[in-house]
């Protein structure tokens, strides 16, 4: 069986609990059961390239990693969407073609994997090793290092300037590129600027809406997750009560390498009593509560070993100033990590190990060892920590955070050598690593024998048609008689009226029962408005969407051919006609969009010429005309629907843009559509030049590659004042106005219709 193991980090740089418990996994798949395993990771390396990839082995399991430091990110949804990992990751997953995927993390990849995964018929898994896909935080504690009881209902934990408008985040990105080379001073000084610009100009509710995508999209990917694994009932009971289905999550405790471990010899009855940590030294995992325990009790009666590193918290440093005068205490040693090999050692030079987590922990490696050992745990009575440590069984218990009954646990087992001996003689059974995969390895071959994960059939195509109008019933009848004569049978057509009248509705009354009407009552743009019927598609079951604007007229052979080029190229998933102008039908409307990353500019292909030039064979373009577009099912599924920011014009750029970043292409295909352009707004209209000023901008903004983004800026600017000053004299100033409009209210962060 070929195995892919995602995971956001991996041995030996990566030393958390999942990130060891994935490469046990990935070795006894390997090892145990003679399966071909890879692994995909994340790199922390400032020192190279953003996205940079690189194979390396790890005890003999292949490693690809793909190097992300955040200095890139511009949004929210960026930090954990990523488009260009994900399309790395479906290249990694085209070449290396698993049976089967499992994953164990994707903060700081991409959370378009599973997607990527799904579309190839590749069922994929989840181990749950934390609360992330609730809380972006990951542990649920807000900012205030309180425990949360309702993971995801809100936005408070997420920063008013997460909705920040586009160049904000790129300048942020910039200045994270250089704040490694900043002194101390100046990394905080930026810091504080930083956060004031953003604060000031990020709009109400901004938190709100950022922290409600998040979780919508978190559903979405949480769809294409075939099973989930929790290794505690608590954490398992948390994602029942969130509303993810009781009988896709499977309580699956850890496993581990028994051999690995063996029993330590009890200390001397005498003091000193060997106390000890073992973990990232983070304020989530409590270190500074130990530590206060530590120092009141009486000198020279205990020691006490902290294995582990410092770990800001979410960024913010401010703990190391609270530890560091706590790591200074008297019979207090800091060590660094040891090999997972040689840990051990560590735990035969121990008494009692503590776990004093103030989060709700799922079920730490870090105790599993110690029983492993024979070493008795003191720990938080949280999350799932007492399915482990059972109160005067294998260990004891104490409130979490709670500093008085911790140093009373600690003195009584101080005072008490002969229940040290008890606890450890009372150790809890722990489960092989080969049972656990064995498992694992169980829901993998089930996953792989259930029929509705297969891709479907080639030869089945589930076209819905969508339709937009906008005070244009007319026009619409046109685009809508046309497509009923599609000699490809469409499952549905769907007219979106984005107006509040019923004009439209009058007009296709003759056709009402072949074609479903649906009204927005008020216009939501091209975005807003297909976007409605996009969503009616997909839920009515579409394999694809038709995009379809009303001053379109569809020839019968259209859809099929779209369908066709398609299929012609496999890395595709969205098409278009080759566009004729509906009056001069000898000459070439587009074929197909061009982009130039560098400078920003766009172009039609083709653009003008005649008709005899036309494409002769599906070809890959950047992007194609919003005015007729066949889109797969699975691209909604990996980049979501059209950006309802931009209302009007370059919606279907940044989509076709977007869909390239996550590995799916665009062709334009030689069959034919006939457009008549201006329909909806007049050609002459200033609201036009404010439209193409403000979105186009927005694009600029929103793409990596070519130029620093404010350089691009700059040039998508010049060329929207060089196209405003086209017009005679007489109109060049209130074209220029509405440039200079559409630009203001993109840098303020105002989108949707013009106001």
């Amino acid at each position: 069986m070929r195995v892919l193991i995602v995971v956001h980090g991996y041995p030996p740089a990566a030393r958390g609990g999942s990130e060891v418990y994935a490469e046990a996994h990935a070795r006894t798949l390997r090892d145990s059961f003679g399966d071909d395993v890879l692994v995909l990771t994340r790199d922390n390396d400032p020192a190279r390239p953003e996205c940079e990839v690189r194979e390396t082995q790890h005890r003999g399991v292949r490693v690809v990693r793909i190097n992300h430091t955040f200095r890139t990110v511009r949004s929210f949804e960026e930090s954990y969407t990523q488009p260009r990992i994900a399309a790395l990751a479906a290249e990694l997953i085209d070449t290396f073609a698993p049976d089967v995927a499992h994953i164990h993390h994707l903060t700081c990849l991409s959370t378009q994997i599973p997607a990527h995964l799904h579309s190839r018929g590749v069922p994929c898994v989840m181990t749950l090793h934390d609360y992330w896909l609730l809380c972006h935080r990951g542990q649920l504690l807000d900012r205030d290092c309180r425990v949360c009881v309702t993971p995801g209902a809100c936005g408070r934990c997420v920063d008013e300037s997460a909705a920040v408008p586009a160049v904000v985040g790129s300048a942020a990105a910039m200045v994270r590129r250089v704040e490694p080379h900043l002194p101390p001073a100046g990394r905080r000084a930026v810091r504080a600027i930083g956060n004031l610009v953003a604060s000031g100009v990020s709009s109400g509710g901004s938190a709100q809406h950022a922290a409600s995508a998040r979780r919508a999209h978190m559903r979405e990917v949480a769809s294409h997750i075939t099973r989930f694994y929790a290794p505690s009932a608590h954490l398992r009971g948390v994602f029942i009560n969130a509303g993810f289905p009781a009988d896709r999550i499977d309580l699956s405790p850890y496993g581990f390498e028994r051999d690995r471990f063996t029993r330590s010899t009890p200390g001397p009855d005498a003091p000193p009593l060997r106390i000890g940590f073992i973990g990232s030294l983070m304020l989530s995992k409590g270190p500074h509560v130990l530590l206060e325990a530590f120092r009141r009790l009486p000198a020279g009666a205990a020691t006490l070993a902290l294995y582990g590193a410092y770990a800001p918290y979410h960024g913010d440093d401010a703990y190391r100033a609270v530890l560091e005068p706590l790591l200074r205490t008297p019979h207090v040693t800091l060590h660094a990590w040891r090999p997972e090999r040689e840990m051990h050692r560590a735990y035969a030079d121990l008494d009692v190990l503590v776990v004093p987590s103030i989060w709700p922990e799922n079920s730490p490696l870090v105790i599993h060892e110690a029983l492993l050992s024979g070493v008795p745990v003191v720990a938080s009575d949280i999350g799932g920590i007492p399915e482990r440590v059972r109160h005067h069984e294998n260990g004891r218990l104490f409130p979490a955070g709670n500093i008085d009954a911790l140093h009373a646990e600690l003195l009584r087992l101080l005072h008490d050598r002969a229940l040290l001996s008890i606890l450890a003689s009372q150790m809890t059974p722990v489960r092989m690593i080969e049972d656990d995969t064995r498992t694992m390895r169980d829901g993998y071959s089930a996953a792989l024998n259930r029929a509705d994960l297969k891709v479907g059939s080639d030869t089945h195509r589930d076209v819905h048609a969508v339709v937009l109008n906008y005070h244009t019933p007319d026009q619409t009848l046109l685009a809508v008689r046309s497509l009923l004569a599609q000699t490809l049978p469409l499952a549905s057509v769907t007219v979106v009226d984005n107006s509040d009248t019923t004009e439209c509705g009058r007009t296709l009354a003759e056709l009402s029962d072949r074609v479903d009407c649906v009204s927005t009552a008020e216009n939501l743009g091209y975005s807003g408005g297909m976007n409605v019927g996009i969503a009616r598609a997909l839920h009515a079951g579409a394999t694809h969407v038709l995009l379809v604007n009303s001053d379109v007229t569809v020839p019968p052979d259209c859809t099929a051919r779209l369908v066709d080029a398609l299929g012609a190229e496999p890395d595709a998933g969205i098409a278009g006609p080759t566009l004729l102008a509906r009056d001069t039908p000898d000459r070439i409307d587009s074929a197909g969009l061009l982009f130039d990353v560098t400078s920003g500019r766009m172009r039609m292909r083709l653009a003008g010429e005649r008709v005899t030039l036309a494409p002769v064979a599906p070809a890959v373009v950047d992007a194609v005309s919003g005015c007729l577009m066949l889109v797969e099912r699975r691209v909604f599924e990996h980049i979501g629907v059209l950006d309802n920011h931009y209302f009007f014009g370059f919606e279907d750029l940044d989509f076709c843009l977007r869909a390239r970043a996550a590995g799916i292409g665009t062709v334009v295909s030689p069959a034919r559509a006939y457009h008549a352009r201006a329909q909806s707004l007049p050609s002459r209209s200033p609201d036009r030049l404010y439209y193409a000023a403000r979105n186009h901008l927005r694009l600029a903004s929103s793409i990596h590659g070519g130029n620093a983004g404010p350089a691009r800026q700059l040039g998508v600017l010049l060329l929207n004042v060089a196209s405003a000053l086209k017009a005679s004299p007489s109109h060049a100033a209130p074209r220029l106005l509405a440039v200079a409009g559409g630009c203001f209210d993109f840098y303020r962060g105002q989108f949707g219709p013009r106001r």
